[in-house]
């Protein structure tokens, strides 16, 4: 009788601390996934919230990690911006590593859901079920 896979749960990250101890874990996913790119890979996503991040992920990180038991099994790197010349300031989730002002873009092709092989329907389910306003 086939072993059931373990529980998916889901952590939203929030602070770079938090987003820096699953280093080893995110290049371990990176290295494994058929979906990796340049602008998935660890060093590129970090590198650019640390140049753009204060500008314009004012309202903060929201990478959202997939995780079987102690194994990271997915993540998408987003955040939240504020829409500029909005006067209700309406949020916007983006992938990192896009919505800078047009001088500014690092045009990043291939950005997707990393994850494991066979994770993909549930990784994506899991992370775009419908919660609470957080």
């Amino acid at each position: 009788m086939a072993e059931m896979p373990k529980p998916l749960t889901t952590r939203i990250i929030r602070e770079e601390e938090e987003w820096d101890a699953i280093r080893d874990d995110w290049n371990t996913l990176y290295a494994s996934s058929p979906y990796s790119s340049v602008p998935l890979d660890f060093v590129w996503l970090r590198g650019w919230w640390r140049v753009y991040g204060t500008l314009y992920g004012k309202v903060g990180l929201r990478v959202v990690t997939a995780w079987r038991g102690s194994k990271l099994v997915g993540a998408i790197p987003l955040y939240v911006s504020r829409g500029v010349g909005n006067s209700l300031g309406a949020r916007h989730l983006r992938f990192i590593s896009t919505g800078e002002e047009e001088h500014e873009e690092t045009c990043p092709d291939y950005l997707n859901l990393l994850c494991l092989p066979g994770e993909e329907v549930v990784c994506g389910h899991t992370a775009f079920r419908e919660r609470p306003h957080q």
